[in-house]
């Protein structure tokens, strides 16, 4: 899967346009990256396509430490940085980007 079929992919589970799941998809991935070690930051980007990787690892340091946050605080930063209308929203995209990301990893959904 390249960047945009994953965009697409996530526009359509989001039900917003290609700008608005772009935006998401990069504040999903920033923030989320944040939130697990470095290490594991680079273990995912290895598995992700290459145009992927560009996105996930932007802005990363090898030398940062990882930001504990709760479930609301999380998805009120990836509304404020892809600038979306309000926190359902940025809630819908978060779970798109997240389902989206458990296929391009292959991994299993959850139930």
């Amino acid at each position: 899967m390249n960047d945009k079929e994953f965009i697409a992919r996530v526009a359509q589970r989001a039900r917003t346009d290609l700008e608005g799941a772009a935006a998401t998809t990069y504040a999903v991935f920033q923030e989320l990256r944040e939130r697990i070690t470095p290490n594991e930051a680079f273990h995912v980007a290895s598995q992700l396509p290459a145009d992927l990787q560009v996105l996930w690892l932007e802005n990363e340091r090898i030398d940062r430490e990882v930001r504990k946050t709760h479930e609301t605080e999380f998805v009120s930063r990836v509304r404020y940085y892809a600038s979306l209308p309000d926190f359902e929203t940025a809630a819908r995209g978060v779970l798109a980007v997240f389902a989206t990301l458990q296929d391009a990893l292959g991994s299993p959904p959850r139930d």
